[in-house]
């Protein structure tokens, strides 16, 4: 029967004898492999540039070219193929310790006797290159997507910068706009660019920001000829790659100082309000598609900036009254703003690392029972066998990170989305008990000793299970990585002042006076770069306070941190 998993896999046979080239091709072309042959070392090579077999049977004696020669020219080629010796002299007992040095997959001795025999080792050596195959995928995935993260752990870090500088009062909206600038030009690489808003007229673009000061305040009307007088009457982006061959803005006399220019319009509630300008990516490498897409969803940073700004000046001019009310007012625009930021990067995070982890771990799984199937094989070769763990260890390592990758997509997701599920009364102890169980047998507390203190609670609160358990999550979560040699976790409950009052304690290092009031902020992590999403918190906040409770915490530098959940009770236990 034919082995439709190797039907594509390419065998080059090498052999001065022809009856020996018949047989083997007529053999394996009935099993659905491609075959092409050679009668001498020169031969093959030459086939074997062209052909590029996966799997070569090569006779060890062979005519204008030493068989060992020919082995180690093989293994020196781009992508090697698998090696399977043949000899029909027995007593070369030192040519086949070296083409064992060399790497040929196995020796088989002529005159055949059993091609079944033959057909058992080309399968093998054939699974064995598809292996190599689907490990080469998957270790090419899991760099793709590493880069992926890395890039969106930058675009967020840069986000929660610009938060900052937002939410600042100790800079003038100039220094606000030039200080965001140089972090929009770090997304693409970029080291020019500039800032022109619209003066109160809507007549002329004045330079704001720049990383050429000394154009810093130049005056230019919009009816004037120009790229960003044309972005700013238009409202259109423009994406040029070489400005002087471009017709539109040719200019009259002499060149431009810059080749390509990336130059978006800024908006609010549809108005131009003044322009983008990035010119030349640092190195002379040319703008592409995705820096445009990158600076569109900072724009909208710069428009909030400006927006605000507006608001904060017109707050000096309000009494004590109206300057709360606009100050709240700012507080909502900036949330708003993150949580539009965090959406439109979510939705790129759904479609472009969800399917490729899960095609990452059902090929894991795949790869997995394959080496399964091949340990009874490999068992009495030690090399292989040594390989064959390293390959097994690879697998796992592959499945605990893209179970990391799914786990940080889940916060993510869940910080931009909507709650759908309905809520059910819910008995808060028996859900604690589930959740500690749970997160026991699934390993979470490593090191981790779990105390509980539940007091009797004779009322249900009206909740999402699903939803207060990821709380639970993030919270023992916190707490264990607050106590990286082990500790102990205090779970407490009691009815207090009519609602449930559920506490989390730990003996960590405990959390700085001067973050306390930052802790639930999108973003805001206490963790090195790269340990923590700066979501957890902000979710736990957003789900308490959906379900009509607050969440507190208090906390001493190596003390320890204590959090408290308030949820009002319902109905009575019955």
């Amino acid at each position: 029967m034919t082995d439709k998993n190797h039907i594509s896999q390419k065998i080059l046979i090498v052999d001065d004898e022809k009856d020996i080239l018949d047989l083997l091709s007529k053999v394996f072309k009935k099993n659905g492999y491609e075959i092409d042959t050679a009668r001498d070392g020169i031969e093959a090579l030459e086939k074997a540039k062209s052909f590029k077999p996966a799997l070569i049977l090569t006779d060890i004696k062979l005519p204008n070219m030493d068989g060992i020669e020919l082995l180690k020219k093989f293994k020196a080629m781009d992508s090697p193929p698998e090696i399977i010796l043949m000899t029909g002299y027995h007593d070369l007992y030192d040519s086949t310790v070296d083409a064992l040095k060399i790497g040929v997959f196995q020796y088989i001795k002529k005159p055949f006797t059993d091609s079944d025999f033959i057909l058992r080792i080309v399968k093998n050596a054939s699974e064995k290159v598809n292996l190599k195959m689907e490990v080469e995928r998957e270790k090419h995935l899991i760099l793709n997507q590493k880069e992926m993260l890395e890039r969106l752990s930058f675009e967020i870090e840069s986000a929660n910068q610009i938060a900052a500088i937002l939410a600042s009062w100790e800079y003038s909206l100039d220094e606000k706009i030039d200080k965001t600038l140089l972090i929009i030009l770090s997304q693409i690489g970029a080291n020019k660019g500039s800032v022109m808003l619209l003066d109160e007229t809507e007549e002329h673009l004045i330079v704001r920001a720049s990383t050429n000061k000394n154009i810093l305040g130049v005056k230019s009307k919009i009816t004037d000829s120009g790229i960003a007088n044309w972005v700013a009457r238009e409202g259109k982006p423009v994406f040029i790659e070489d400005i002087n061959d471009d017709a539109r803005f040719k200019k009259k006399n002499g060149e431009y100082k810059y080749n390509a220019i990336l130059s978006l319009p800024l908006t609010i509630k549809g108005n131009v309000i003044g322009v983008l300008n990035v010119t030349d990516k640092a190195g002379g490498a040319p703008f592409e598609e995705e820096d445009q897409d990158i600076l569109q969803r900072f724009v909208d940073r710069i428009v909030i900036l400006i927006e605000n700004a507006q608001l904060n000046e017109n707050l000096e001019r309000k009494v004590e009254e109206r300057t709360r009310e606009l100050e709240e007012t700012h507080k909502k625009l900036l949330h708003a703003e993150r949580l539009s930021a965090i959406g439109k990067l979510a939705a790129n995070v759904a479609h472009e690392i969800n399917n490729p982890v899960t095609a990452i771990n059902l090929s894991a799984g795949m790869i997995d029972k394959i080496m399964n199937d091949l340990k009874a094989t490999l068992s009495n070769d030690e090399a292989l066998g040594v390989k064959a763990q390293k390959i097994t260890e690879g697998i796992e390592i592959i499945k605990r990170n893209t179970e990391k990758i799914s786990y940080i997509v889940k916060n993510t997701l869940q910080y931009a989305r909507k709650p759908k599920d309905e809520k059910g009364e819910v008995d808060i102890n028996q859900l604690l008990d589930k959740f500690v169980e749970f997160a026991e047998k699934q390993g979470t507390l490593s090191r981790i000793n779990i105390i509980k203190k539940f007091s009797p609670i004779n009322k249900k609160i009206s909740a999402i299970s699903d939803q207060l358990e990821q709380v639970f999550f993030n919270l023992i979560t916190n707490a264990r990585d607050a106590m990286p040699n082990g500790g102990t976790i205090t779970i407490s409950t009691c009815i207090k002042d009519k609602s449930a009052e559920i506490t989390f304690s730990d003996a960590g290092h405990g959390i700085p006076e001067d973050k306390i009031s930052s802790i639930f902020d999108p973003f805001f992590t206490t963790k090195e770069i790269g340990k923590g999403t700066g979501l957890g918190l902000s979710i736990c906040k957003e789900i308490i306070e959906g379900h009509g409770g607050n969440i507190s915490v208090k906390s001493q530098i190596d003390k320890g941190t204590e959090f408290i959940i308030r949820l009002p009770v319902v109905s009575p236990i019955r």
